[in-house]
């Protein structure tokens, strides 16, 4: 994993200036994270996309103890029921993640990293987070949503840290997704907004209404579980305040009945799966 690269200023600005006036035209193709980089590198032809089926059966928890010590646990069997075996004697589901893998080179002459073998774990978009000023936790980010996870983590991260927003307020705001597709899916709230008008008509971007199973109380993309730590070393459990059906946020005294002694949010895709 080339990390030198990925997180290199100059790698980034490379990519920054990609962004113009116009939405550029899906899908892109992506950058070379190894140096040396240029200022602002010619368009790349656009390479396919072998994006494996998806289905919404991800959960993300998020959780501190009293000590301060704070978990992001995102979760996945995949598709619906996983690989159809049980743990016996456990009564949990494997996943069938095999089928995040390309099991064939979308390109003859490019070579493909995601190909299985042995030692190897497939792409994945699980982004949990744990923001830390000073060395010290400050909040914490996870989500579900297969590939919109990416852009729900970082949309709140965007939101609560450059714009100033609560993270409650940030979490819950209506969110955009873009995976390299032709169009943007966007929630009600963002689709309908000033801001979706001004990119279609000065940026030429297009935009997708999202829909999910149970509207309108759900939408996509994504739905996310946060924690913030509070002065005085209390925390704040966020979930989701009405996407598919809301989210679970739970406090526990211990047995010295502190206040602040454990807080924990669970998210789940399905209202039906949600631990309580």
């Amino acid at each position: 994993m080339p990390l030198s690269g990925l997180l290199d200023p100059a790698f980034a600005a490379e990519r920054r200036c990609l962004i113009g006036r116009t939405a550029g035209t899906s899908p892109v193709a992506p950058g070379n994270p190894f140096a040396p980089f240029t200022n602002c590198p010619a368009g790349a032809p656009a390479q396919a996309s072998s994006a494996s089926p998806e289905a919404h059966h991800t959960n993300n928890i998020v959780t501190t103890d009293r000590y301060g010590d704070i978990v992001v646990y995102t979760n996945t069997i995949n598709f619906f029921g996983g690989s159809g075996q049980v743990v016996p004697g456990y009564g949990f589901l494997l996943n069938d993640e095999l089928t995040h893998f390309d099991f064939a080179p979308s390109s003859t002459s490019t070579p493909d990293p995601n190909l299985p073998a042995a030692g190897k774990q497939p792409r994945s978009s699980m982004g949990p987070i744990i923001a830390l000023k000073g060395g010290k936790p400050q909040f914490a980010i996870g989500a579900a949503g297969g590939s919109t996870i990416i852009e729900t983590v970082v949309q709140t991260l965007i939101n609560h840290v450059d714009f100033g927003m609560s993270l409650s307020d940030a979490l819950n705001a209506p969110r955009v997704s873009q995976t390299n597709s032709a169009t943007s899916t966007a929630e009600p709230n963002f689709y309908n907004s000033g801001l979706a008008h001004q990119l279609t008509s000065e940026y030429s971007e297009q935009f997708t209404l999202a829909t999910g199973p149970i509207q309108p109380l759900d939408s996509y993309p994504g739905d996310a579980t946060a924690l913030q730590v509070l002065p005085g070393g209390g925390a704040e459990a966020i979930a989701e305040a009405y996407r598919l059906g809301g989210g679970s946020a739970l406090a526990l005294a211990s047995k010295s009945g502190s206040e602040h002694s454990r807080r924990a949010t669970h998210g789940h895709n399905h209202p039906e799966h949600r631990i309580t």
